[in-house]
């Protein structure tokens, strides 16, 4: 190897955040047949892990290097011997309290590479007894401990603060008091069947006072002194939840109104106007566009606009039946889709009630804001059965009350 490519490979290996040791096997023949493994890199990580420098261990045998370590030796030879393409091998030296984790990677017949990780400070922090409460307690999730009975061993401040339940209480309850129905050996069951041994899941927990939040809980068991452990990371999704329904609603609505929004109302017209035809009644859709309605935010501000519309829409609202649906189309258009038509004077008797809305005047801020609108009107099924081709004879309809000077209500040329 040159000597710039020997730089070039060191910078490389040196850059990793695992320790990296690369051997070439060499077979020793005849009677006493042996194979030896000598070191050919070794990286920084490596040398701090192994308290060893390049120059200490170059050319020497993996054998010296491993028995620093009483039986890591005899560990990985077996690994190394019978090695195709790839193990992993976790190492504990009782004597000096180091773990590491070992990788071995096969890249050519008489060449291997290990990867080796310092993984005490891990596997302390896994380890209950050396978990700092201190800690534990300033985590924004609630972290619950299990014995494999189910009983509660630790929690930090957090569960106890959810749960409602002192440090003493908690540790006196069992996991079917904070699950319910659940116990542990259901959970142990299912996280079985997971190859990264964790497992999440949302699931309903109780509180002390009876009452029940949801939750979503990440679980792993994990070996202690004390014994193994099931380890509980537990997120409130009561906020969650909330945003959740409060999308699905704004999904729906017009957030300012609170009415139907342009696609929730059309889903509802589309439905509707199917089941008139099956039933063979009619209905009335109502297109409401408020006039010089820009004039009020100009005089009054945009504060002012949302205040009539949001004032508008739920005097409108109020004069509807049950049946009867009402959506925003949008910064000055209502729309109201008038079921179960019996005859035309039932829209008629409909548009004079809104009209008659608009003649009440609205006070914003101890000031009279007088508003009117143009309402355009088409019939289903007298105008046509197409959902769109009787919002095109709304529009017309609404265009052609705006020429006569707007404020009132004109149905469809076809009418």
């Amino acid at each position: 190897m040159k000597a710039t490519d020997h730089v070039l490979s060191s910078m490389i290996t040196d850059a990793l955040f695992e320790g990296y040791i690369m051997v070439r096997s060499l077979i020793t023949k005849g009677e006493d047949a042996s194979t030896s493994y000598l070191i050919r890199e070794i990286n920084k990580q490596a040398e701090e892990i192994f308290e060893v420098t390049k120059e200490k261990v170059a050319t020497k045998q993996i054998q010296e290097l491993f028995a620093l370590y009483d039986g890591l030796w005899e560990k990985t030879t077996n690994y190394l011997d019978n090695l195709s393409d790839f193990s992993e091998l976790e190492y504990n030296c009782t004597r000096t309290g180091k773990s590491m984790l070992l990788r071995l990677v096969r890249i050519a017949d008489h060449e291997v590479i290990i990867f080796v990780q310092d993984i005490t400070l891990q596997l302390q922090a896994e380890d209950i007894a050396d978990i700092h409460q201190v800690l534990l307690d300033n985590i924004h999730d609630i972290i619950l401990y299990f014995d494999m009975n189910g009983r509660v061993v630790n929690a930090n401040a957090k569960a106890c603060e959810e749960y409602g339940y002192t440090k003493e209480q908690l540790l006196e309850t069992s996991i079917e008091d904070i699950y319910g129905d659940t116990n542990l050996e259901e959970i142990n069951t299912q996280l079985g069947l997971h190859e990264s041994k964790r497992m999440i899941f949302d699931s309903i927990h109780s509180r002390l006072d009876g009452s029940r939040f949801p939750v979503q809980v990440t679980v792993r068991n994990i070996k202690t002194g004390a014994g193994q452990l099931s380890m509980h990371i537990i997120s409130d999704l009561t906020e969650s939840k909330k945003q959740e329904v409060k999308i699905a609603w704004l999904a729906r609505h017009d957030d300012l109104t609170g009415i139907s929004n342009r696609a929730s109302f059309f889903r509802q017209l589309e439905i509707e106007l199917e089941r008139a035809t099956r039933e063979r009644s009619k209905a009335a859709i109502l297109l409401l566009d408020l006039d010089r309605f820009s004039l009020i935010n100009d005089d009054y501000g945009y504060n002012a606009g949302d205040f009539v519309l949001k004032h508008l829409a739920a005097r409108i609202k109020s004069i509807l039946r049950q049946t009867d649906y009402m959506g925003r189309m949008g910064d000055d258009k209502f729309i109201i889709l008038q079921t179960n038509v019996r005859v035309k004077a039932d829209v008629i008797s409909l548009a004079e009630r809104i009209s008659t809305v608009f003649k009440k005047p609205i006070f914003y801020k101890g000031q009279m804001v007088q508003v009117s609108a143009s309402i355009g009107i088409s019939l289903f099924p007298e105008d046509t059965r197409m959902p769109s081709e009787l919002m095109h004879l709304v529009s017309q309809a609404v265009d052609s009350r705006k020429k006569l000077g707007g404020n009132g209500y004109t149905f469809s040329h076809n009418n």
